[in-house]
């Protein structure tokens, strides 16, 4: 009973092997054989981009109406991930905000500005501006020893019953 490893270094529980992977999917999280979150930010960004593509090519004329949608959807994939499995490479916060900075093109029509300025220009949270308003100060409070914060709180819903942004 319990978990065995064979001499050849095939897993076995109870006598049956269990197959190995290199990455899985779970509750939305790709998990890979590092834990380091690589591959997943690879595939949030690559999701993000096509669905800011789409937005954009959908929504293009009604400015607003885009903006209001990449916060929506874009915004809400990005910090569903922070909490549990920030980018841990500086590579993974450029990607993203990189994403952040095509819709903020988008949005200003201005491509020659410096990316970060057309983003606060646009309205929108830079990414690592997100993990300090949404994750930090829930983290801070755990790792002091408080109790642990329920999802209501990490994700505080408005007046309608929908979850309002962070900060």
């Amino acid at each position: 009973i319990g978990k065995q490893q064979s001499p050849d270094g095939r897993i076995l529980i109870q006598d049956k092997e269990i197959a190995k992977h290199k990455q899985m999917k779970f509750l939305g999280v790709i998990l890979d054989e590092k834990l380091n979150w690589s591959i997943h930010w690879a595939e949030v960004v690559k999701e993000c981009r096509r669905l800011t593509g789409s937005l954009w090519r959908n929504l293009g004329s009604r400015r607003q109406s885009f903006l209001t949608a990449f916060k929506s959807i874009i915004t809400g994939k990005v910090t569903y991930s922070l909490p549990v499995c920030p980018p841990t490479r500086k590579a993974e916060w450029t990607a993203l905000e990189k994403l952040f900075g095509l819709a903020a093109r988008y949005q200003c029509n201005d491509y020659s500005s410096h990316r970060q300025a057309v983003i606060k220009k646009a309205g929108l949270d830079l990414p690592g501006e997100l993990y300090v308003k949404c994750v930090l100060p829930f983290l801070s409070s755990y790792i002091q020893g408080e109790d642990k914060p329920k999802s209501r709180e990490l994700f505080p819903l408005g007046q309608n019953g929908l979850p309002r942004r962070c900060g």
